[in-house]
Order: structure tokens, then sequence, then C-alpha cells
């Protein structure tokens, strides 16, 4: 099995139908200039994932959040069964946070082109594909929630095939993923298929509410990551529904969730918490 290569401008309708199926593919970065501001992040993260456990504490994320205040910070989460942990730097992106501040405008240009120059396009094609209308796409699409996390997969042991972030679905519409480090794989009729990085290239994957909406005409796909590589960094750009708005799925014109914030709740809730 071949992981896709989509051209965001030119959609070949065979490539689609591969993604949709498998539930990734990859996308070309558009532009050498947008591949060195992801350099400068991705060296950030690593600067600040490498640093001491001092420094990080600076940036975490506070354990109850004032009215108005942004869900924001450095965390490190255990998995269920599995003494691994990930460690995470996350915030949304129009207000970038910790040491990203000074890299305001890199993190400005990463979403405006991993929002308006790929997800929402993609996202568009996916939606026509599935016999879809346009004031469906538009109704799904409006006012997306965007977050952006830098996550570090510490090194666990000597062991190859060792479980370094559990198997899970993403929870939104679309996660745009950039990595360096080989690890992430993804289930494919009940096997676990590498999908090594891919120079000048980001890698696509379809969440649980594209799924949803779609009545599964997209597939939202069981993905992991393995002891490949020592500390593997990556950024992860998710694209969800709009908390204010009602998930739905659009074939069979049927509620999911009363809003996409409580949906957000409740798919979060087992992000981590999916084994296999």
């Amino acid at each position: 099995m071949q992981i896709p290569t989509i051209f965001s401008l030119t959609i070949n309708q065979s490539e689609l139908d591969d993604a949709m199926r498998i539930g990734f593919c990859y996308v070309r970065l558009p532009s050498e200039a947008l591949i060195q501001k992801i350099d400068v992040c991705m060296q950030t993260a690593r600067n600040f994932f490498g640093g001491s456990p001092e420094e990080k504490a600076k940036w975490r994320l506070k354990e109850t959040l004032l009215p108005g205040e942004r869900y924001e910070g450095y965390v490190v989460r255990s998995q269920s069964k599995n003494t691994n942990t990930v460690e995470q730097i996350f915030f949304e992106p129009d207000s970038p946070f910790g040491p990203y501040v000074p890299h305001a405008s890199s993190i400005q240009a990463i979403d405006d082109a991993f929002l308006n120059m790929i997800s929402l396009p993609l996202l568009h094609t996916v939606f026509m594909k599935a016999g879809l209308s346009q004031d469906d796409y538009a109704d799904a699409a409006g006012n997306p929630a965007c977050s952006l996390v830098f996550q570090c997969c510490p090194l666990t042991g000597e062991e190859k095939n060792k479980i370094r972030l559990n198997a899970h679905k993403d929870f939104g519409l679309i996660t745009v993923l950039y990595f360096e480090e080989d690890g992430l794989e993804v289930n494919y009729q009940n096997q676990w298929i590498p999908i090594p990085h891919k120079p000048g290239h980001l890698v696509i994957n379809f969440g649980n509410a594209l799924e949803l909406m779609t009545n599964g005409c997209c597939h939202s796909a069981l993905h992991r990551v393995t002891n490949a590589t020592d500390n593997r960094v990556s950024m992860v750009y998710f694209v969800s529904p709009s908390p204010q708005r009602p998930v739905r799925n659009y074939i069979n014109n049927k509620i999911i969730a009363e809003t996409g914030q409580l949906f957000f709740k409740q798919q979060f809730a087992d992000y981590y918490q999916v084994d296999h």
C-alpha cells in the first residue's frame, strides 16, 4: 500500500480516492519560504524540549483557567496502559505562546498556508467528492477552531517497535503534520504501514469529525508512533469544527453534537486512550 501524494492546486481524483479510503496522504509544501519558516519553528521546538525541566515549567499549562483565558501551555501527558510520556507545547496560531512569541510572523505564515492553502481547499474537494453541497461545506468549514502543537516523543529504549505514542484517531476535521524523524504508522486493513518523512511534504490525516460528517465516505485512520528514532519532534496543526456550531452528518442530515465544543470535549477525552 502506497500513501498517495496530493498537489494542492491540481488534485488527481484517483489520489483523492486513495486518500479518503486510507485516511492519510502527503501534500507538497507550496513554497521554499514556508519550508524555511517551518524549520525555524521546528528548531525552536527542539531547543525547548531539550531544555531544563525548570525552564519548561515556566510555560506549564495552568490547572485552572479563568474566564477568557486561552487553553495554551506546556504539558507532559502519560498514556493509558503505557509508561511512555509525550511532551507538548500548544497554542492557538493567532496568539503564539512562550518561546514562539519571537517567531510570530513565521507562525502566522504557517497558519495561513496550512488553513487557507491546504486544509480548506482539501476539505472542499472531499465534500464535493462525497456528493455534498457548497452550502454543506460552508456550514462545516465556517469559523473552524485551529490549534498548533509541537510535541516530542522521548526515546523509550532499544526495542525498535516500542510504542511511543499509543494508537488513536484524531477528533477534528483535518490534521496537518510535519516531521523529519520516522516512526509514524497508519493502520490499514489490520496492518501497520509506515509513513516515512518525505522531504518538502506535509502529511495530512482526516479526523473523526470529517468521517462522521461525510457518513464514512472519508476515513479517519488509526495511527501511532513507534520507537524508530531519537526524541522524535513533530509539528501538528489541528483544524476542528467551529465551537459555536452543531456537528452534523450532512448525508443523513443528523446532528452528531449540539456544538463543536461539545464534540471536541467528548473526543479529546479519548484522544490518548485508544489502544491497539
